[in-house]
């Protein structure tokens, strides 16, 4: 007698198809199910073998004999989203560092000067959120450095650290960011917080998922991560996690990368009085960024 021509081992058979059936079109057809099935978004990196990357004046990592981590927010400021995450981490004693857009920076100023008075760092993340790589080289320089002059308008201040859009970047866009004195942070944890559909207990599952001693967690200033922050401070809270801006990361770093990355900002402390265009011009011909 075959195995199909038994009415429970057929059913069986039957059950499991349909089963797998199902699993197949719920991973085609919804996107929360694909968002929580994207083994990209689960897979633990290992860590770097260097936290500071001294030829390319990157952060990659904290320290990671101690328990602290920087929470980043890329993007913004966002009306939609920023006071709700300023909420949660003033609820939570939480500093953290927003990588925030020039145009965005212009369009919500009450919001850039909110999120400074409550003791947040800001960086940037250019003017208008081009990707990087490619760029015609004054196109390049603009976008970084128009960011930094918006910032100083309401500041005085220089910004300090970078992040280039989707954190993608290739040898001129390193160089240039080197070059205005940049130290451009890198991440050890992606929610992939972004996009439609965005589920807020998924990007919660992701974060916690990944967080470890050292970590650099790269959310967004978007509504799902807003509603998702809360619980994600809470758990790394009782996990016993100190929240600090990227910074003071770079101050923990064991002797040796912090005694190099504080020798890179002395040497491009020259930049320190008015805004780097007017002092590091490029021998190109100016051109308008457009817009992404």
């Amino acid at each position: 007698m075959s195995l199909f021509s038994r009415p429970k081992a057929r059913w069986a058979v039957i059950g499991i198809g349909s089963l797998l059936l199902a699993l197949t079109v719920a991973v085609v057809i919804s996107p929360r199910f694909r968002n929580r099935a994207n083994p990209k978004h689960w897979f633990r990196p290992k860590p770097p073998e260097t936290l500071f990357d001294f030829k390319n004046a990157m952060l990659r990592a904290g320290n990671p004999g101690l328990k602290e981590i920087v929470i980043t927010f890329d993007d913004g400021p966002h009306r939609e989203s920023r006071d709700q995450i300023l909420e949660a981490l003033r609820r939570f004693h939480a500093k953290a560092t927003f990588f925030e857009v020039g145009m965005r920076m212009e369009q919500n100023p009450d919001l850039l000067r909110k999120t400074i008075e409550e003791g947040h760092e800001i960086a940037n993340h250019t003017m208008f959120h081009q990707t990087l790589p490619g760029l015609k080289p004054d196109t390049l320089h603009k976008g970084i450095n128009e960011a930094d002059i918006a910032y100083y308008r309401f500041t005085g201040k220089h910004l300090r650290l970078l992040r280039p859009p989707g954190m993608r970047f290739d040898k001129a866009t390193l160089d240039e960011a080197k070059r205005l004195g940049y130290i451009t942070v890198s991440y050890t944890t992606a929610a992939g917080d972004y996009g439609d559909h965005v589920d807020p207990k998924v990007v919660v599952d992701r974060t916690l998922q990944k967080t470890d001693n050292g970590g650099i967690l790269l959310l967004h200033d978007y509504p799902a991560t807003a509603q998702a922050l809360p619980e994600i401070l809470d758990t790394l809270t009782k996990q016993g996690y100190r929240f600090v801006t990227a910074e003071e990361m770079i101050q923990h770093l064991p002797p040796k990368e912090r005694q190099e990355a504080f020798a890179f900002w002395n040497k491009s402390s020259e930049a320190a009085e008015a805004p780097r265009p007017s002092f590091l011009p490029i021998a190109v011909s100016e051109g308008k960024p457009k817009k992404s």
